[in-house]
């Protein structure tokens, strides 16, 4: 066993595996909680939402600070209609909006395959 995990392959595969598995975790809690956190970079608020399996990240710049961790038990719809509502305002509002949507499948998908190869593939002989 302690021949296995030699060389840096097998050790960044199993790295990868437990950040797949986290994600993985995180999809499903995103299915019946709404999980919200917002922190202030310089001038900036940036707010991450982890709700209906997917990542949303916002960035504007408000007309005061603001700092927020939240956690709501919403269902899917009552968060999808949260995060709708919350665009909109923003939209509408001259505060330098951007953001970000990604599934939590275009993240888990890639870590797994590379922790399986990293993992799996057998390590080069050395001369």
């Amino acid at each position: 066993m302690s021949t296995f995990f030699h060389g840096w392959r097998r050790k960044a595969g199993c790295i990868a595996l437990v950040m797949a598995a986290v994600l993985f975790g995180m999809w499903i809690r995103s299915q019946v909680v709404f999980d919200t956190t917002a922190f202030m970079v310089w001038d900036r608020q940036h707010e991450v939402f982890s709700a209906a399996g997917r990542i949303h990240w916002w960035a504007f710049t408000p007309w005061g600070p603001t700092f927020s961790i939240q956690t709501n038990r919403l269902t899917r719809q009552e968060s999808l209609q949260r995060i709708e509502m919350g665009r909109s305002y923003l939209q509408t509002m001259d505060l330098n909006f951007e953001e970000m949507d990604i599934s939590h499948w275009w993240l888990i998908s890639p870590l797994t395959l590379v922790s399986a190869y990293l993992i799996l593939c057998k390590p080069r002989k050395k001369p």
